[in-house]
């Protein structure tokens, strides 16, 4: 009979481990948040900052499962939304730096002298009403510094890699902000997490070979100006500058904008620029490009007839080159 017992605790025994065993998915299922749109639950720690800090609009539906990783050299539990990359930390879940990872991955100049004083006015608005919960009273100014950090651009003219289409944007730190007035929320965030991993999965080709006899040194007489931009084309010495082909347009014309950046006696080419041409105020427009092979920068624009005869419109060409922004004006006078 006493052996019977013990064979009947010992059972008992298992059968609970067993039955332990078996809630624990249970209870994981009860805590995931699951989207038919692509097919991946969300849970946790994970779940909670999701939920709490801006869920769709911010970050967008997860696109991957959560699993292990190592960035920036540290192994971490990360999963990955449309928008952005949520990581496991010891001091809880963060945010990954995909604004500054993406344009790294593309080779593009990152601003690390701009602060929040630099945000454009399209954006600035809702830069503020987002952040994440710290515990502040509304939204406070570091919990949107925490959300998104910094801008690491000024605000130009890009073609959006998800649609094709060209639209106002500023990159910060962790976030891609395009301006979309045909919208109702007006500022929409970049897809940066789906940007990065489709990269991940179409890796650029490897460099050509170094051993290759290299080309000979250009010659380090400054270039010669021709063309469109040859009209009022100024000496080509160190600096930006930045002229207009008609100093004195007409109402509703259409003005030819040029604009160089030189350095070391060589125009340099490739290199991105924004055109700021400010009729008053609040009557501004903002036009943006890359310096072409010789160094040249063209923009063309129509003087708002609005602004009527004898006004005395500014244009200021911004370089981004090197973490630092180049500038120069000139100004016009409508007839």
């Amino acid at each position: 009979m006493r052996s019977f017992h013990v064979l009947f605790r010992t059972f008992s025994v298992l059968m609970l481990t067993v039955l332990s065993l078996m809630t624990v998915p249970v209870l994981a299922q009860d805590d995931a948040q699951c989207f038919d749109q692509t097919n991946q639950c969300i849970s946790g720690a994970i779940r909670e900052f999701w939920t709490q800090n801006g869920d769709l609009p911010v970050f967008g539906y997860p696109v991957t499962a959560q699993q292990a990783e190592t960035i920036e050299g540290t192994a971490l539990q990360v999963q990955w939304f449309e928008r952005n990359r949520l990581e496991i930390h010891p001091e809880g879940v963060l945010l990954g730096r995909l604004g500054v990872e993406v344009l790294e991955q593309q080779g593009r100049p990152i601003q690390t002298n701009l602060t929040e004083n630099d945000i454009a006015p399209e954006f600035r608005a809702y830069w503020e009403s987002q952040g994440l919960d710290l515990g502040d009273e509304g939204v406070s100014f570091r919990e949107s510094l925490a959300l998104f950090g910094y801008p690491i651009s000024q605000a130009l003219p890009e073609v959006n890699a998800a649609d094709g289409e060209r639209y106002l944007t500023q990159w910060f730190e962790r976030a891609r902000f395009e301006y979309h007035p045909d919208t109702d929320q007006m500022v929409l965030l970049g897809l940066l997490g789906n940007e990065l991993l489709a990269a991940d999965d179409n890796p650029a080709p490897p460099p050509p070979d170094t051993q290759e006899t290299p080309e000979p040194e250009p010659d380090p007489s400054p270039s010669v100006i021709s063309g469109p931009c040859s009209t009022n084309a100024p000496d080509i010495t160190e600096g930006a500058h930045v002229w207009v082909t008609d100093t004195h347009p007409t109402l509703g014309s259409e003005v030819l904008a040029c604009a160089i950046l030189v350095r070391g006696n060589q125009m340099e080419a490739d290199v991105f620029y924004n055109f700021h041409i400010q009729y008053s105020l609040d009557n501004f427009q903002l036009l943006a490009g890359r310096t072409d092979n010789a160094g040249l920068g063209m923009t063309s624009f129509v003087v708002d007839p609005s602004v009527g005869p004898g006004a005395t419109v500014e244009i200021e060409i911004i370089f981004a080159i090197d973490n630092t922004n180049v500038r120069a004006t000139t100004t016009l006078i409508t007839q």
